[in-house]
């Protein structure tokens, strides 16, 4: 971030949505801009119908 603020770059967003995982835990950040938003809940492997449609989601949006 700090190299596109120099160089005068726009910030583009690949995709809305990021994913950080331990491979167990599961949690989702949205960066907008240069700001960085991240969701409060984790997910648990075993929501993985959950973890699967917000995947499903990036991808098809």
């Amino acid at each position: 971030m700090a190299y596109n603020t120099f160089t005068n770059e726009k910030i583009i967003e690949q995709f809305g949505l990021t994913v950080v995982t331990t491979g167990l835990e599961w949690r989702f950040l949205q960066l907008a801009g240069n700001i960085l938003y991240i969701q409060h809940k984790s997910y648990e492997l075993e929501n993985l119908e959950t973890i699967l449609g917000v995947l499903y989601k990036m991808v098809t949006e």
